[in-house]
């Protein structure tokens, strides 16, 4: 979630004018404290963000934050997010509903919900699974959006467009899946919003398929590397933080790059990632996901932490995150088959205790012998990129999520849509449907033969 750095830049005037403390839906934005493990050249910026409820009557995060090894880049990223959260979450586009069966029968053209996999028949029979099927005969609502790939105007389910729709107005909705978490970006033009948002489905995609098939991968041999390497040299000599990259192969040709940071002094794990059109790009922004990453680690070791202190002022949600434990001994507060981990800071806590560093072993011990993939060989631009998802047998779409104020600054947000991808997911509920996730892993030659739902890793992912 950023704005697009490939595009105009915001000038100062502009994005200055979404920060007001008593007007503004940013009511501050300052510069975080950079702890002196992490790399010199790192920034990170925090937006805090007004009220929805008291705003816009809508559900939203009122913390945003943006990680960059550019000031400017973090500075901008933190804006960006806060901004896709506050478009995200307000429903104010007209919406259409009915069921797939009945609109057609009127006329309309409607993404077909069948074309949408999300999880598996035996995750729908499972005792209390939360999610219905999204079936052609499912009465829902819809929002106008357009096929990147064929350039028509269609209608897309409501709820895959905007991000906590399941809450207030919508409440007793029948809830077809979880929040979507990829693929909302904001930025300087509507290509580049797009450009972002389908870069992070391509990565999420990737994550959630090497992860699925739980295969071992070599790390980034850094000393090839002496410009990534200056990047993460630390603010002080003795310090315990170390960072791994690796490579994650996957069918996109876009690449895509994790980032493994380890303190081995407060015994921290923390994982970032990133797809752009250069590996090197990617891998620069997997290392400061990371960074932001074990930011939140900090604060889990501090009972009065922001972080904590949030949960407590219902700043946050208190159902994401289990109550502190000073010893850290949080596998033991989850269920075996991860049935409780609701949201994605859970994974971050999990892997507060030392004890889950076994199961991250082959990461945590992988040789330093890979090299940075050739950067993509297509354009870096959105046409090349549907085509390039096209080439996949993918068809991408997307709805413009834009509200009035923010158009008037000259911001664009939109929401990027690609059925068939992998979407992120909280432990509990991993969309387990598409078929790539079984097919890709023995197209890229990890395994023999298509993976079967039983064989998928469902181990929490350390990255929040």
């Amino acid at each position: 979630m950023m704005l697009w750095k490939g595009g105009t830049m915001i000038t100062k005037p502009l994005y200055e004018q979404l920060i007001d403390r008593r007007t503004g839906f940013i009511t501050r934005l300052t510069p975080a404290p950079i702890h002196p493990n992490l790399p010199r050249q790192i920034f990170s910026w925090r937006a805090q963000m007004a009220d929805g409820f008291i705003l816009a009557g809508i559900p939203s995060d009122r913390i945003a934050g943006g990680t960059a090894f550019n000031d400017d880049k973090a500075r901008l990223a933190a804006i960006g997010e806060a901004v896709e959260r506050y478009c995200g979450n307000y429903i104010g586009a007209p919406l259409l509903k009915g069921s797939y069966r009945t609109l057609t029968a009127k006329g309309y053209k409607l993404l077909d919900p069948l074309k949408v996999p999300l999880y598996s028949r035996q995750q729908y029979t499972a005792k209390g699974f939360p999610f219905v099927p999204m079936d052609r005969d499912l009465v829902m609502n819809w929002i106008e959006g357009e096929s990147l790939t064929g350039g028509y105007r269609i209608w897309i389910p409501a709820s895959l467009v905007y991000i906590n729709y399941h809450q207030e107005a919508f409440r007793g909705e029948p809830q077809t899946h979880f929040v979507q978490y990829a693929g909302i970006a904001c930025g300087a033009t509507r290509n580049s919003a797009i450009i972002s948002g389908l870069l992070e489905l391509i990565e999420r995609d990737a994550v959630a398929i090497w992860w699925g098939a739980d295969v071992p991968l070599p790390a980034l041999n850094v000393r090839r590397y002496p410009r990534l390497r200056s990047y993460v040299e630390p603010i002080q000599a003795d310090s315990p933080v170390s960072f791994k990259w690796f490579p994650i192969p996957n069918d996109s040709g876009i690449p895509v790059i994790g980032s493994l940071l380890h303190d081995s002094r407060q015994h921290i794990v923390c994982m970032g990632f990133a797809a752009r059109f250069s590996a090197e790009e990617a891998a620069l922004k997997a290392a400061a996901e990371a960074a932001q990453s074990y930011h939140i680690a900090l604060d889990l070791l501090d009972p009065d932490s922001p972080t904590w202190n949030a949960i407590q002022q219902g700043i946050l949600n208190d159902k994401a995150l289990k109550p502190y434990r000073a010893d850290r001994s949080y596998r033991s507060a989850f269920r075996d088959d991860y049935r409780d981990m609701v949201d994605l800071y859970l994974n971050s806590q999990y892997y507060m205790d030392p004890a889950t560093h076994t199961e991250i072993s082959s990461l945590l011990n992988a040789e330093e012998t890979a090299m940075l993939p050739a950067d993509a060989a297509i354009p870096a631009t959105m046409e090349a990129l549907v085509h390039q998802l096209s080439s996949l047998d993918l068809e991408a779409f997307y709805a413009d999520v834009t509200t009035p104020d923010i158009q008037d600054i000259g911001l664009c947000v939109t929401r990027a849509i690609v059925p068939g991808l992998v979407p992120n997911a909280p432990t509990a509920f991993p969309y387990l449907g598409p078929e790539r996730l079984y097919t890709i892993p023995c197209r890229l030659r990890w395994t023999t033969g298509p993976l079967t739902e039983h064989q998928i890793n469902r181990r929490p992912l350390p990255h929040s």
